[in-house]
């Protein structure tokens, strides 16, 4: 009997994941009204009662489901099997996925974050792409209401970067609030951390901007959430009026921070016309030159006429891969392709940081200092808010 129950659990679960249906049905409230008292019987047996109910199940109510479940099988350890079981379906749902709008513990947060670690390494691709979050912008010149306005404009420079998977000013707001904290009582780094735990990002970018007159600066922390250390800062001033600062200064800041992050992609192709895919998303067709994320990846080459061929490779940080992709045509000779080993250096790619430069929306920029590599060498006159704590 116990069998028999496991399999039509299972079967359930295999059920629900695959459920895509658009009907709402998981009474979410009531769940949530019994875990916030205690009631995790109720809360179980709720739970469990949708999953016999899979054609019923949104995509969105099967993460909320697997989520919860898993978090409260999470904490008893004869159920900690069922809970690693209820994650890894999750992180297939959604490779992004975290808990910070459950009632996790830290401690089964770290076991989520390591499971979601080894599956982003397994599956490579897309699941590579480390989630971020950006805090509000500090410093002066501005009032708070710009400075948030800042930084939504530079999240939504940061949202176009296809190295990061940057989170929403809604989600640190959530966790605040189940945290029971306000906006202006965490500012500092170690409170900014321990929100960015929660969410389970790999990185926060902690900001500050000046103004004096036309003159902007900006600098930024890249932070790893994991050692809490700087792994990129950015210093650069921008000369101009506040319009352009914000329609052409942002994008260049997060253009700085992938070009600190990025490894690169370098492609030739023939026919002229092949249409080119990185870990199954469309490449645009006037780029050859393409950012990603360090580790595993497949790019495939496909055009009307010609045999489809991908290519698996695994490219470090700042390294770059070339290849040449020449497509047989059907029923024709083979494919020929060559690979380059990574860049020795970036060409005109990176700009030098001590060159002013002008661009071509009037915008004077100069890049004050870059440090990569979490090493925290800050240059003299960057504030001791910046350096990594040790």
């Amino acid at each position: 009997m116990t069998h028999s129950r496991g399999i039509m659990w299972i079967t359930g679960l295999m059920l629900l994941c695959s459920a895509f249906v658009h009907a709402q049905v998981v009474s979410r409230d009531q769940i949530e009204a019994y875990l916030s008292e205690g009631d995790l019987d109720k809360a179980e047996q709720s739970m469990l009662a949708f999953l016999n109910r899979p054609g019923e199940v949104t995509y969105q109510d099967s993460v909320y489901l697997l989520k919860n479940l898993g978090v409260l099988y999470a904490s008893t350890p004869e159920k900690q099997g069922k809970a690693d079981t209820l994650f890894q379906h999750l992180l297939d749902l959604d490779p992004f996925a975290s808990l910070f709008d459950t009632y996790a513990s830290n401690a089964i947060m770290s076991r989520f974050q390591n499971i979601r670690r080894e599956y982003q390494k397994r599956k490579g691709g897309k699941a590579l792409v480390p989630p971020l979050v950006i805090f509000d912008f500090q410093g002066f010149g501005f009032t708070p209401q710009e400075r948030v306005d800042i930084t939504n404009q530079f999240i939504g420079e940061m949202e176009k970067v296809p190295i990061f998977r940057t989170l929403d000013r809604a989600s640190v707001a959530e966790t605040l609030r189940r945290l029971r904290k306000q906006p202006e009582t965490c500012q500092d780094r170690d409170c900014r951390l321990d929100i960015a735990r929660r969410l389970m990002v790999e990185y926060m970018i902690m900001g500050e901007v000046a103004r004096i007159d036309s003159v902007f600066t900006f600098q930024l922390a890249l932070v790893s959430a994991e050692t809490g250390q700087n792994t990129t800062v950015l210093r650069k001033v921008y000369t101009g009026e506040l319009a352009r600062v914000l329609t052409a200064g942002l994008p260049d800041l997060a253009q700085a921070v992938q070009n600190q992050e990025a490894a690169w992609l370098n492609l030739t192709v023939q026919p002229s016309n092949t249409s080119l895919s990185l870990d199954g998303t469309p490449l645009p067709s006037s780029d050859r030159r393409f950012p990603v994320n360090p580790g595993k990846h497949t790019v495939c080459g496909t055009s009307p006429g010609y045999q489809t061929r991908c290519r698996d490779f695994d490219v470090k940080k700042l390294a770059a891969v070339t290849y040449s992709f020449v497509l047989p045509r059907l029923g024709g000779e083979k494919e020929t392709e060559s690979s380059g080993t990574p860049k020795p250096n970036w060409d005109d790619d990176l700009r030098d940081p001590s060159e002013d430069s002008q661009n071509s929306k009037g915008l004077s920029t100069k890049t004050i200092v870059i440090v990569i590599g979490g090493l925290a060498l800050l240059a003299a006159g960057l504030a001791v808010f910046w350096s990594a704590k040790k």
